[in-house]
């Protein structure tokens, strides 16, 4: 859990310095970050027919290697944080204190699925199918927010 916490801590830290960097842009032209996530859930759609690399074994992973893996696996997140941090600047402080706890819920939620065969499963055959589309969305509603 200290190296989920320490990852993502540097994507909020890096989300947060690109929130500041795009304040600088118009306001009209903030929504046009939505093509970050756009773009990203095209390259993932295309990719979702590749096939998967060779599994980790978190277990033999230390605090280190798996901050470093949370951050350079949720990097493309930033592309997410960032518009959505600058949209909803007023909250951003109840958005982290949310994120802060969610972090543990999903790592607990995480251990959980991954004991449960058919869960990972279902997880597994599917998840790199629907989460080009989450991005894809998020995305559009950027672009089409007003």
């Amino acid at each position: 859990m200290a190296g989920q916490y320490l990852g993502f801590a540097a994507i909020i830290i890096v989300s947060l310095i690109g929130a500041l960097a795009a304040l600088a842009i118009p306001h009209r032209w903030i929504r046009f970050l939505g093509l970050v996530p756009l773009a990203i859930g095209i390259r993932l759609l295309f990719q979702a027919g590749r096939p998967k690399s060779e599994r980790l074994r978190i277990d033999s992973l230390s605090v280190a290697s798996i901050a470093l893996l949370t951050f350079f696996n949720g990097a493309d997140n930033i592309g997410v944080y960032v518009p959505f941090f600058v949209i909803a600047r007023a909250q951003v402080w109840l958005i982290l204190m949310a994120y802060a706890a969610l972090v543990a819920v999903w790592c607990f939620v995480g251990r959980w699925l991954g004991n449960h065969p058919l869960v990972f499963g279902l997880l597994d055959r599917w998840g790199d199918r629907v989460v080009p589309f989450v991005f894809i969305l998020l995305g559009a509603w950027l672009l089409f927010s007003k």
